[in-house]
């Protein structure tokens, strides 16, 4: 620990609480899943506890329950310590409202004495040095942990009380400017994905580039004469030139992928799976592959084929697409469903922009098929969905005007996480420089936070302990 400021000086954490004011939960018999109940007294566990911020997840017990349990209750102002998880200790407030309550095994409660403030010990155990001395000697690689023993003796920098209330309010003050950055950060990254949305609807109904009517109409390659137009109450009307198809009219043939077993040997025929279909592109990052001779020549893939996601645990990420722009030199796995695309009549990446436009998503996610939690499209739901075909040249430039708009956008959403990422590089710093007397200035006038604890130390050595006073009053 660095050089402490004037006035300041060490304590553990047994030393800053109340007697018996460090405290785990229940383990074992004590707390089981049977106790539970639908409403009482609460439970902390470990989803309450985020970094300075108390979490309303709820769990109850019954108060005859609590009774039993009262040694693990919990005030409001306690401080509320993680002793599991990846940043240890990671701790909060007990907020106001919380009595009656208990905390559930891995959860420490800690209640403070009058050498420090509960608020002050909580942002001191969130400050960087101290997690930084306390992964030193973290227990479990798998799952980190700090046991009751470690924590009870884990040492604090403590300053006078009135620097306490000082350093508190100026952390405060600080992480309430960060905390209006970061949600305005939010805010716009909110905008950029109604404006992509935006874009994308402009895309597919003829909005978003001129239309050139020298171009040849869709329908003069799609349809031969005596063919109907398919129409789309939920999409508007389409522009000169453009024609209602459906996904299996503009494709030349349709099917699913292998079954084969596949692995990560380095020789065999690369296998696309659910993971390498990403944000309308192919990413051939962690491809598995099939033995040789495994994988039939009709499965392999080409440019101009559609690779369509069709199951998957959640509802919107089903029918996720990418097209298929180069030779890969892959095949597709079953969960997959591949397009051959008519090349003169459409373009994969429009067709791909398109089977993510907002209208078209809601056909989709409407009629998926639900089985065992997997959401599932087949090809008979597939082939009859409407697809808006331009002209061919006006699908490249489509594609090339969302790209060129993408590409900003998606340079705001790089932007966003650098803000986030410096945000929160400033509230380490800011906690940093609060433990290490930096933050406020000190006053001489403050009684000094040896003294206060030498103090307290005196009092409970010549205090009577509970069993003396019982014997006392007996």
């Amino acid at each position: 620990m660095s050089e402490l400021p004037p006035g300041w000086t060490t304590a553990t954490i047994n030393d800053l609480a109340v007697a018996g004011g460090v405290t785990d939960g229940p383990f074992g018999s004590n707390l089981k899943t049977a106790h539970y109940t639908p409403q009482g007294p609460r439970v902390i566990r470990l989803q309450n506890i985020g970094d300075a911020q108390f979490r309303d997840e709820y769990a109850h017990i019954s108060p005859d329950h609590y009774e039993q349990l009262r040694k693990h209750a919990v005030e409001p102002a306690d401080v509320l310590v993680a002793s599991l998880g990846e940043q240890l200790p990671r701790a909060c407030l007990a907020p106001p409202n919380i009595s009656p309550a208990i905390v559930k095994a891995d959860c420490i409660r800690i209640r403070t004495g009058a050498a420090a403030t509960g608020v002050y010990l909580m942002w001191a155990l969130n400050a960087p040095q101290t997690r930084d001395r306390v992964a030193e000697s973290i227990k479990g690689v798998g799952r980190p942990r700090i046991n009751l023993g470690d924590l009870r003796s884990l040492e604090i920098p403590v300053a006078p009380l009135g620097e306490q209330e000082r350093i508190v309010a100026a952390i405060e003050e600080a992480f309430s400017k960060l905390d209006a950055g970061e949600a305005g950060l939010r805010t716009v990254r909110q905008r950029l994905k109604r404006m992509r949305e935006a874009v994308l609807a402009a895309a597919v109904t003829g909005r978003l580039v001129p239309q050139d009517l020298t171009d040849i109409p869709a329908a003069k390659l799609l349809a031969g004469p005596g063919s109907e137009p398919h129409g789309d109450d939920e999409l508007d009307d389409l522009p000169d030139g453009w024609y209602w198809s459906t996904l299996g009219e503009v494709s030349l043939s349709k099917g699913y992928g292998s079954s084969v077993k596949c692995g990560y040997d380095s020789t065999g025929v690369g296998v696309l799976r659910i993971p390498n279909v990403q944000r309308g592109r192919i990413d051939l990052v962690d491809l598995k592959r099939a033995p040789v001779g495994a994988i039939s020549d009709d499965l392999m893939l080409a440019p101009g084929d559609l690779l369509i996601v069709r199951t998957n645990g959640s509802r919107d990420l089903i029918g996720r697409s990418a097209p298929v722009t180069r030779d890969t030199g892959c095949s597709f796995a079953s969960y997959l469903i591949r397009f051959c695309l008519n090349s003169a009549v459409v373009d994969g990446e429009y067709v791909s922009l398109m089977l993510s436009s907002s209208a078209w998503r809601r056909r989709l996610e409407a009629s998926a098929a639900s089985s065992a939690g997997q959401y599932n499209v087949s090809l008979r739901t597939l082939e009859p969905m409407p697809v808006a075909v331009p002209p061919i040249a006006e699908q490249r430039k489509i594609v090339a005007e969302v790209d060129r708009q993408f590409s900003f956008i998606e340079a705001c959403d790089r932007a966003i996480d650098a803000g986030l990422v410096r945000s929160a590089a400033l509230r380490r710093s800011v906690l940093k420089a609060a433990f290490e007397g930096r933050l406020v200035s000190q006053d001489p006038s403050d009684e000094q936070a040896s003294v206060l604890l030498e103090r307290i130390r005196d009092q409970r050595l010549t205090a009577p302990s509970a069993k003396r006073r019982a014997r006392q009053t007996a």
